[in-house]
């Protein structure tokens, strides 16, 4: 069975981990908890992972939307990243090489990627522009699908129909990727 985790807290990345959450419930190809990496910043004067954990609510980026009690959030990537099958990167674009050198050591044989990141990644040193898949490829040399598409969190959240494309040579990946995202017409 397989570990899910999501890097990132955001209004995006916390729709995308709600909806995993209730789809690897009372599977039989997914482990049921979802963790989820959030930066270690304060709410309300607790950690905003603690408060995610107790609430079960994302009270700064997604206000309102109850989480199923199967996220856990954790400020600690090198945990999330060392016990994961499946990451899903939902993190902002300019900061995915500072998040790839961080969790590169941490990623197991298994795992691949699925990024929900729009736009490229500029490196200016090497003068180079990347496509989030590839540079997340280059870096972890795991797979990486690619889901895409004029979807924003607030659709997700409020489980209004949207869709997205799933990007993969790998038919399996992308498959198992749609059964994570799929939910009565929701992707």
């Amino acid at each position: 069975m397989k570990q899910v985790a999501v890097l990132g807290c955001g209004a995006w990345a916390t729709a995308v981990a709600r909806l995993m959450a209730e789809n690897v419930k009372n599977s039989d190809e997914f482990l049921e908890t979802v963790t989820m990496f959030v930066h270690d910043e304060k709410y309300d004067g607790e950690s905003l992972a603690d408060s995610i954990n107790r609430m079960h609510v994302n009270s700064v980026y997604l206000p309102g939307f109850k989480l199923p009690k199967n996220v856990v959030a954790s400020c600690d990537l090198e945990d999330i990243v060392s016990h994961a099958d499946i990451l899903a990167i939902v993190y902002p674009t300019r900061l995915i090489p500072w998040l790839m050198d961080r969790l590169q050591p941490f990623v197991v044989p298994s795992a691949y990627f699925i990024t929900f990141c729009k736009g490229v990644v500029i490196d200016h040193d090497e003068s180079q522009i990347h496509i989030v898949s590839d540079l997340v490829r280059e870096k972890t040399s795991r797979p990486c699908v690619a889901v895409i598409g004029a979807t924003t969190a607030m659709e997700v959240a409020w489980q209004h129909f949207t869709e997205a494309t799933i990007g993969c040579s790998d038919i399996a990946l992308a498959q198992q990727t749609k059964r994570l995202l799929q939910v009565h017409g929701i992707f």
